[in-house]
């Protein structure tokens, strides 16, 4: 399977993308694990986005498409994959597809987690971090259930900032689902349920 995972921040991407991964046997692939593989493996493409990343600058979209084009050609995407994170905008959205159709490849679906705002503002803003052990758990405590350290809220799971974060994902990212409904690829799935009632939806729409 050939896929990409939409979703505003807090829809449960990341948790969905582990059992998507696992029943598919395909590799789960974000903009910075292709970044830092590419890095890694000191690719000429990867030297370059390095210098970016060094300096503390965005890596141009240019280099980001090289490296998703030579990502997709290891092995291990050969027989599919999930890109979480890529793309970002309409623009990488048509560069992909022009990536893929050099290749003889093409998406298969483009899963869209859908979920209430007001639920991604609840759920962030009660994501805390242990000062202790790292851990991120869900819970109004203030104390780390594994390790008793303190509990913080990161700065950018703060209600407002979460809902700024809403308003960008909206204006860059929401068009992406009408473009992939266009083309017949979009599958939506309502993640406003536990993390296993959502995955067995979407494994049912997946497979059929």
């Amino acid at each position: 399977m050939k896929l990409v995972i939409l979703g505003m921040p807090g829809a449960g991407k990341g948790t969905q993308s582990v059992f998507i991964k696992d029943f598919f046997s395909i590799p789960h692939i974000s903009t910075g694990d292709m970044l830092r593989r590419a890095v890694e493996q000191k690719t000429d493409t990867g030297l370059q986005a390095a210098s970016y990343i060094n300096a503390g600058k965005f890596v141009p979209d240019k280099i980001v498409l090289d490296i998703v084009s030579w990502r997709l050609s290891e092995p291990d995407c050969k027989n599919g994959f999930l890109l979480d994170g890529f793309p970002r905008n309409l623009a990488q959205a048509e560069a992909l597809d022009k990536i893929l159709s050099e290749k003889g490849m093409a998406l298969d679906r483009v899963i869209n987690l859908k979920v209430s705002s007001e639920e991604v503002v609840r759920r962030l803003s009660s994501r805390k971090i242990c000062s202790g052990c790292a851990k991120i758990l869900n819970t109004h405590s203030d104390k780390c259930e594994f390790c008793g350290g303190a509990l913080i809220v990161r700065s950018d799971d703060k209600e407002e900032v979460v809902r700024e974060r809403l308003r960008v994902y909206d204006e860059q990212t929401a068009v992406l689902v009408e473009y992939y409904a266009s083309k017949g690829t979009l599958l939506t799935a309502d993640a406003s349920g536990t993390p296993e009632e959502v995955w067995e939806n979407l494994k049912k729409n997946l497979v059929q």
